[in-house]
């Protein structure tokens, strides 16, 4: 707890294993596997409006298949210079499946609820958002960033557990890395959203922090304001990771 206070991470060694991490791995993936489609086709519309291309829009709207649409966007990518996007998954655990009800259970658990409540020292938490996030081997970074900073929230009362579902070594397979004790910082939003500008995190004494390396089931905890980025995935593996967010359960709606 002190831990996390000062520096807004920390390391949590197998909090699944055994039977209930692959039980876990195996809900997971099988939710994935059933949204891969929309998620592709999403990013791809995503995409197409932020470069103001009708094109990729359309080839969204075309597509039917999620491997064939990967396919294009990888090209599109290219074309462009830019890098491929992770694919992401959000609240996978509001599913009627047997999938959904396995994620669920450990969402909603008490001790998960009990462990967040104590580092972010209240009485009660409630569950934000669960998120997948599957990288495959060369998808782009994970630009650095705070969750509060994305949430409608008022609010300084949020946690993630970050679950690695695959063998994270080292930096070529994307682990999360943090700006430690920038959860502090207040004036941190007007300053520092770049990579670039991470070289120089050290002027401000918040040195980068990464837990690695992670094996399948190893969790980390990080505070909603705590700076935070992936690099791409080099490992020539899809990284996979799953997310459970928290807030304080007095957190009011913007």
């Amino acid at each position: 707890i002190l831990q996390f206070d000062r520096q807004g991470h920390i390391k949590y060694p197998q909090l699944l294993g055994g039977e209930a991490l692959q039980r876990f791995q195996r809900a997971v993936e099988e939710e994935i596997s059933g949204k891969m489609l929309e998620e592709v086709k999403h990013i791809m519309r995503v995409l197409g409006e932020d470069s103001e291309d009708d094109r990729i829009k359309e080839e969204a709207l075309r597509c039917e298949d999620a491997e064939e649409g990967l396919v294009l966007l990888q090209r599109w990518c290219e074309e462009k210079c830019i890098e491929v996007p992770f694919l992401q998954g959000f609240n996978l655990h509001w599913g009627t499946s047997k999938a959904a009800a396995v994620i669920r259970a450990l969402s909603l658990s008490e001790w998960m609820g009990k462990a967040t409540a104590q580092l972010l020292g209240v009485d009660s938490v409630r569950l934000y958002q669960t998120s997948s996030f599957f990288k495959r081997p060369s998808h782009g970074e994970t630009t650095w960033h705070t969750d509060l900073n994305t949430a409608p929230l008022d609010t300084n009362g949020m946690v993630t557990c970050w679950i690695a579902l695959s063998p994270v070594l080292d930096e070529d397979h994307s682990p999360l890395l943090f700006a430690s004790g920038s959860h502090r910082d207040f004036a941190l939003p007007y300053w520092l959203y770049t990579c670039k500008g991470m070289q120089t995190s050290s002027d401000r004494r918040y040195p980068r922090a990464c837990h690695a390396p992670l094996l399948p089931g190893d969790a980390t905890f990080h505070h909603g304001w705590i700076l935070h980025g992936a690099p791409p995935n080099f490992s020539g593996k899809t990284r996979k990771a799953f997310a459970l967010t928290y807030i304080a359960e007095d957190a009011k709606l913007l």
